[in-house]
């Protein structure tokens, strides 16, 4: 079982929340998530199913923080998709243990639910009864360029979606500017102004109202924390309208049901399971964390998957006997031939033509060891005489040496990355406990297969088709 091995390891499964949180509209995560057949069931842990599609999504969003990834239908992205499924089963196991253990339960995480699904539902309010869909017409854009373009430009594609994206941001710009104002309409608001002057902050009543919204007060508990970092009376005033316009936006998103809405709840649930495993997640490492002499007891039994041995990036030469090399490195050292040229008309690595005999960094003590001994006692850009192995005679230069790392469980850096993977060790160990003891884990291998394979046969199916074309 693949277990994660990052500080941020329990939010990967769900790697495209971090999108929504950003406020990136992916209505189709919502249909991914809710619209979860049994013919697209991979996987069942205790009561939770994990979808074909709830995989791509992930696979999908990564491709939107940056990530490169396989193209669909590739062997490449089934690989992914596989490590992706462990990582959810993962997720989803230490999910369930949190609700056995009454986690959802706490207040601290019932808050947390509660901001959440407020914030979400006000940015929803806004986005689809404010803001809205920002049109830009051929007209607009052609009465701009006109306007403000200089005479005898030609009008091009490119200046066209320029000149759209700039009056669609003074668009929702000024959109922006006047939602306030538009949002109140109908509403009475009245702030006790008097009250938000700092200096009064030391003997306040808790209880004591600041505002009205039509007959819901708030009062000091409810914003204390947004207002006593915020001294100056106009930022405070700032910061309780704003807190006013989203008590307004979150009471009219329920009016209009969006509490009730497929995106609303795929989102708020997906949050629900990520920070139940996040807070399940933080109280198992305080509960596992090792002492000192445990890391140190570690290091010295795992030294080898903990340091970083020297690395050198170096070029090769090889030939069948040891005169050739010994005669191809007179020639290099009295400047008749360079190594690349060297490397193309008498290396007999069947590769020399490619890469020139640059052969990339080589690890300590992953080579033969005569080559391995000669390699790491080279000084930089000195060509080595000649050494056998196996493959022929050797001629060696080091371009660079990379020094070896983490080989002092003192120094402050080697001793992080092994308490690191301790921890990664117990966590894994926690969860295959989990599996095999307390949770019921089925994976649908036959579904699985017959899915990639006909993602596979679309993929050959249209890489054909533009063949055809071409």
């Amino acid at each position: 079982m693949t277990i994660f091995n990052s500080d941020s390891s329990l939010i990967k499964p769900f790697t495209f929340l971090l999108l929504l949180v950003s406020g990136i509209t992916l209505s189709g995560v919502a249909a991914a998530l809710s619209e979860k057949s049994d013919n697209d069931i991979i996987a069942r842990v205790g009561d939770q199913a994990i979808s074909f599609k709830e995989i791509d999504v992930m696979i999908n969003s990564s491709s939107m923080v940056g990530l490169s990834l396989p193209p669909a239908g590739t062997p490449a992205r089934n690989k992914l998709r596989l490590s992706l499924l462990d990582k959810a089963i993962s997720a989803n196991l230490l999910y369930l243990d949190a609700k056995a253990n009454k986690l959802d339960q706490t207040p601290v995480y019932q808050n947390d639910i509660k901001q959440y699904g407020d914030t979400m539902l006000a940015a929803l309010y806004r986005e689809q009864f404010l803001v809205g869909e920002i049109g830009v017409s051929d007209k607009e854009i052609m009465d701009y360029f006109e306007k403000n373009i200089e005479k005898g430009t030609a009008f091009t594609k490119d200046i066209g979606v320029s000149i759209e994206a700039k009056l669609r941001k003074e668009k929702f710009s000024k959109k922006i500017a006047d939602m306030s104002s538009r949002l109140r309409e109908g509403v009475n608001v009245v702030i006790n102004e008097k009250l938000l002057k700092s200096e009064n902050d030391k003997d306040r009543d808790t209880s004591a109202i600041l505002a009205y919204i039509d007959v819901e007060a708030i009062n000091w508990n409810d914003i204390q924390l947004l207002l006593a970092q915020k001294k100056s009376f106009a930022d405070r005033l700032n910061a309780l309208n704003q807190y006013i316009d989203q008590r307004i936006m979150i009471k009219k998103a329920k009016d209009e049901k969006l509490d009730q809405s497929p995106l609303y709840l795929a989102r708020l649930n997906e949050f629900k399971k990520v920070r139940l495993v996040n807070i399940h997640r933080n109280q198992l490492i305080q509960k596992m964390e090792p002492s000192k002499q445990d890391v140190k007891d570690y290091y010295s039994s795992n030294k080898d998957k903990i340091r970083m041995p020297e690395a050198r990036k170096i070029q090769m030469l090889v030939f069948e006997t040891e005169q050739q090399a010994e005669a191809v490195k007179n020639k290099i050292e009295n400047g008749e031939l360079t190594i690349f040229e060297a490397a193309t008309q008498y290396s007999i690595d069947p590769n020399a033509k490619k890469n020139l005999g640059e052969i990339g960094w080589v690890p300590q003590g992953t080579g033969f060891p005569e080559l391995d001994k000669l390699t790491f006692s080279l000084d930089i850009e000195k060509i080595s005489d000649p050494v056998k192995s196996p493959a022929g005679w050797h001629l060696v230069k080091v371009i660079d040496v990379q020094e070896a790392a983490f080989d002092n469980v003192e120094d402050k850096k080697t001793f992080k990355k092994a308490r690191r993977l301790l921890l990664d060790e117990k966590r894994a160990e926690y969860i295959v406990d989990l599996r095999k003891n307390k949770f019921k884990v089925e994976v649908y291998q036959d579904t699985i297969n017959r899915l990639m394979n006909e993602e596979s046969s679309r993929y050959v199916a249209k890489n054909d088709k533009l063949d055809n074309t071409q």
